[in-house]
């Protein structure tokens, strides 16, 4: 695996709809560290941008596929 746990801990809640500031309140910690947290993840899996990052971490066994009831509304503002 090339991720860490928390890593694919925001990822994973990427997948399922969370911006990074609602990953960060999850998690408990800045959205600036999430963001930095992607960038890195990013360059780890060398996608170009998140949704490549979720398809490829779901297609290396990385993380694990949302279920649908899993899928948060995205929130706006």
């Amino acid at each position: 695996m090339r991720l860490t746990g928390r890593e694919a801990a925001y990822l994973g809640l990427a997948a399922r709809g969370y911006s990074n500031r609602e990953i960060g309140r999850r998690l408990g910690v800045r959205e600036s560290t999430v963001k930095n947290g992607m960038s890195l993840i990013y360059v780890k899996l060398s996608a170009p941008d998140r949704t490549a990052a979720v398809v490829i971490a779901i297609a290396e066994g990385e993380i694990g596929m949302p279920e649908v009831g899993e899928v948060v509304r995205l929130e706006r503002g």
